[in-house]
């Protein structure tokens, strides 16, 4: 969107173990981001409806779901109380 607010979702269950398109394994602590096109290792700020802002690495490809932007980590999705899908304003850092 042009006012920086995106639709995420979040995964976690199911893929932990498994190695990231980043090449990180996936675990319940792990905590970063999936996105379709920014380089692996891309910071990130987020910040959620709650308040909240975490900045989260690019670890992944994802999501692949039309109209969603980005997928949190469950870790991630915990940190900033979002629920199965959020609005979030997403912000590139330098």
């Amino acid at each position: 969107d042009d006012d920086g607010y995106v639709i995420a979702s979040w995964y976690g269950p199911g893929f932990y173990g498994n190695r990231t398109a980043c090449g990180t394994t996936l675990t319940p602590q792990t905590v970063g981001v999936a996105h379709r096109t920014l380089p692996c290792g891309t910071l990130l700020r987020v910040a959620s409806p709650a308040g909240l802002t975490l900045d989260l690495r690019v670890i992944d490809r994802g999501p692949f779901i039309e109209g969603r932007a980005l997928d949190l980590t469950e870790a991630a999705r915990t940190a900033i109380a979002c629920s199965d899908l959020c609005r979030v304003r997403m912000t590139v850092l330098p």
